[in-house]
C-alpha cells in the first residue's frame, strides 16, 4: 500500500484538455441584474445624461421614501429642495465631464423631510452602443456625522470652559499679585514691622459685610480647588498650579479673619492672655515705630490677671494706640506713658467711653496710653473713631477704627480723655478672665451630647440638607458631600429649607445651615429644627462668629472651609 502511495506522490498530476465541446456561458437578462442590485443594502441608482433615473434598486426607493413608479424617469429637482438638487446636478455633470470616478459628501432630504448626510460614489458606464450612464452608490453617514458634530461641540465647550476657568484664575491671580505689589510698595514707604501689623486695617463698620461676602467667594475657590485635586494624580502637571491657587486663597483667608475681628464679629483664637506680657513682647517694635521726638515709658501693675483674648489682635490694639500717641506729638519732644492696672466697673456706661459703650459689673484689666501731644477738642473727640477721620496731616483714619472693632470683639470698651494743648489718654478695658475658663475650640464649636452611632469604617450614606442663600456655596457643598457618598438636597433660604425638611423621606442624616441669611436667619432655622427634631445633627456655617447662635449647632464650620475641614466636621457630627 505504501509503495503505491509513493508512486502516486512521485508522479506529477497531468490534466488533459476536455475533448468534448463546452457549453456556452449563460446570458443574464435585465431581470437577473435587477435581482442582483436589489439584494444590495446600499442604495444604487443609474442616471442617463439627461439626469433621469433609469435604474435603481429597492434600497434606493426605501431610502428616499418614494415608490419605483414615482422615481423612474424623474430627476433631482422633482423631489429635492432646490439647493440640494443644484448640487446633485452639478456633481453629476462633473462625473460625465471627467468620465471617471468621484466620491462626494452631500445632503439629501427624504420624503419625510429628514435631512440625511450621505457619501455618494459615482462613475460613468459606457455601453456598447456608446450610451453613457452615471452609476451611483450611496452610503448614509448621518449618525457618524452627528456623532462627530456632537464630539466637536463637546470639545469646543470643554475648551471654552477651560478658557473661562483659566481666565478667571488668571484674573484672581492678577488681582492678588496687584494687592501684593501694592502692599510691598507701602511697606517700602513705611517701616516694615509697622505695616506688617497694619496691613489688615479696614473700616470696622463695613469690614464684617465685606469679609463675609469674600469668605463665600473663597469657599468656591478653596472648595473647587480641593475637588479638582481629588480628581487628578499627585504627579499631574496641574497639581502644582492648583496648589498655588489654594495657597493664594489661604493667604486671603487670613485677611478676612482680621477684617472680621475689626468688625467685632470675627473668629478669634481666644485664650488666656497677659496684657503686660503682650506689651513687653513688642517693646522693641514700639521703640522703632514711634517718632524720635517721643520718649516711651511704662507703669505696669504687678500680678495683673489674664484676659480672654487673641494675642495677635491685642498686639494690633497696642501698636495702633502707641503710633497714634506718637503722631500726636508735634513739638520738639514729648512723652508717651503706658499704664496697666485692675479696675472695678459698677456696670452701665463707661466714663468717657466711645459710642456710649455699656459694660456689665465686674473686674477689668485697664491698658492706657497717655501722650503729651496736641490734644483734642470735644467735637473732634467724638469723630476720631469714625473711618477716614484723622487729626494727622498724612493719617488715613483707620487705626483707631480697628482698635474699637477689636476691643468690641473682646467684650471690652474704649475711653478717651483729651484737652487741647495738654494731651490725650486712650484707655482700653477688657474683662478679667474667670478663674476656670472653659476650653474654647479653634472653630468655636459647641460639643453636644452624642445622639448617633455609626461605624467608622462604614461609608457615608443618606441625605444631607444644605440651606444657604449663596448658590456658589451650595454648589461646592453639594459636590463635596457627593464625593463623600451623600445625596444632597438644597434650599436657598431658611423658609425653603424648613419646608423641604418636612417633605423629605427618609429624614436627612445631617443639616448644614448658613448663619447669615435674609428674611430668616440660620439661628431661627436651627431653633425651629431643634424644637421638632432635637436628635437631628446640625452643622452651622458662617463667615461671622456669633457665638450666641452656635449653641443650637452640633458643630460650627467657619467659612471659608476646605474639603478636609468639612470632612472633619461631618465626622464629628456623625461618627460617634
Amino acid at each position: 500500500m505504501s509503495d503505491k502511495l509513493s508512486d502516486i506522490n512521485a508522479s506529477p498530476v497531468q490534466f488533459k484538455p476536455e475533448t468534448r465541446e463546452q457549453p456556452p456561458l449563460p446570458v443574464f437578462d435585465d431581470k437577473f441584474w435587477n435581482v442582483i442590485i436589489d439584494g444590495v443594502a446600499d442604495p444604487i441608482f443609474v442616471k442617463d445624461e439627461l439626469h433621469r433615473w433609469v435604474l435603481f434598486n429597492e434600497s434606493f426607493c426605501q431610502y428616499l421614501g418614494y415608490t419605483r413608479e414615482q422615481l423612474l424617469g424623474k430627476s433631482d429637482p422633482d423631489f429635492f429642495p432646490q439647493d440640494q438638487a443644484t448640487v446633485f446636478w452639478k456633481n453629476d455633470d462633473e462625473v460625465f465631464a471627467i468620465g471617471g470616478e468621484t466620491v462626494k459628501e452631500e445632503e439629501l432630504t427624504d420624503a419625510n423631510g429628514k435631512v440625511n448626510t450621505i457619501v455618494t460614489k459615482k462613475t460613468v458606464f459606457t455601453s456598447a452602443d456608446g450610451t453613457r450612464l452615471l452609476v451611483g452608490v450611496i452610503r448614509d453617514i448621518t449618525e457618524s456625522k452627528q456623532a462627530q458634530l456632537a464630539l466637536k461641540q463637546h470639545h469646543d465647550l470643554l475648551e471654552k470652559l477651560v478658557e473661562e476657568r483659566t481666565a478667571a484664575l488668571n484674573a484672581t491671580n492678577q488681582r492678588l499679585q496687584e494687592e501684593m505689589e501694592e502692599r510691598s510698595r507701602l511697606r517700602e514707604e513705611r517701616q516694615k514691622l509697622i505695616l506688617q501689623h497694619q496691613k489688615s486695617e479696614s473700616l470696622w463698620l463695613m469690614a464684617g459685610g465685606i469679609a463675609h461676602d469674600f469668605n463665600n467667594l473663597l469657599v468656591g475657590i478653596l472648595g473647587n480647588a480641593d475637588l479638582a485635586l481629588s480628581h487628578i494624580a499627585n504627579d499631574h502637571p496641574s497639581t502644582y498650579f492648583i496648589g498655588e491657587v489654594k495657597n493664594a486663597a489661604q493667604s486671603a483667608v487670613g485677611l478676612t479673619n482680621h477684617l472680621m475681628a475689626y468688625s467685632g464679629r470675627g473668629l478669634t483664637e481666644i485664650k488666656a492672655a497677659d496684657l503686660n506680657q503682650v506689651y513687653l513682647e513688642m517693646l522693641d517694635l514700639l521703640h522703632t515705630a514711634i517718632s524720635t521726638k517721643a520718649c516711651l515709658s511704662h507703669e505696669i501693675a504687678d500680678n495683673l490677671p489674664s484676659v480672654n483674648g487673641d494675642s495677635t489682635l491685642l498686639h494690633q490694639v497696642i501698636l495702633n494706640l502707641v503710633i497714634n500717641a506718637s503722631e500726636a506729638i508735634q513739638s520738639d519732644s514729648g512723652t508717651i506713658v503706658i499704664k496697666t492696672q485692675i479696675k472695678h466697673h459698677s456696670g452701665g456706661l463707661v466714663p468717657h467711653g466711645i459710642l456710649n459703650r455699656e459694660l456689665p459689673q465686674g473686674q477689668y484689666v485697664s491698658f492706657s496710653v497717655q501722650d503729651s501731644g496736641v490734644g483734642l477738642d470735644p467735637e473732634r473727640r467724638e469723630l476720631i473713631f469714625d473711618p477716614f477721620v484723622s487729626t494727622k496731616q498724612n493719617g488715613r483714619g483707620l487705626g483707631l477704627s480697628a482698635v474699637l472693632g477689636i476691643v468690641r470683639s473682646h467684650n471690652g470698651a474704649v475711653a478717651v480723655q483729651s484737652s487741647p494743648g495738654v494731651g490725650s489718654t486712650f484707655e482700653v478695658l477688657i474683662p478679667v478672665a474667670a478663674d476656670r475658663t472653659p476650653p474654647v475650640h479653634s472653630a468655636l464649636e459647641v460639643i453636644r451630647p452624642k445622639t448617633r452611632s455609626e461605624a467608622k469604617d462604614k461609608p457615608y450614606s443618606g441625605t444631607v440638607l444644605v440651606i444657604d442663600d449663596e448658590q456658589l456655596v451650595r454648589s461646592v457643598l453639594k459636590d463635596m458631600l457627593a464625593v463623600m457618598g451623600f445625596e444632597v438636597q438644597e434650599a436657598d433660604s431658611g423658609a425653603a429649607g424648613l419646608k423641604l425638611l418636612e417633605h423629605l423621606v427618609p429624614e436627612p442624616v445631617l443639616v448644614v445651615v448658613d448663619l447669615s441669611m435674609p428674611s430668616m436667619s440660620g439661628a431661627e432655622v436651627m431653633n425651629t429644627i431643634r424644637s421638632k427634631r432635637p436628635h437631628l445633627p446640625i452643622i452651622l456655617t458662617s463667615g461671622y462668629g456669633e457665638i450666641d447662635a452656635i449653641e443650637w449647632a452640633d458643630v460650627f464650620l467657619p467659612k471659608p472651609f476646605t474639603f478636609s475641614s468639612l470632612q472633619s466636621k461631618v465626622r464629628e457630627s456623625l461618627d460617634f
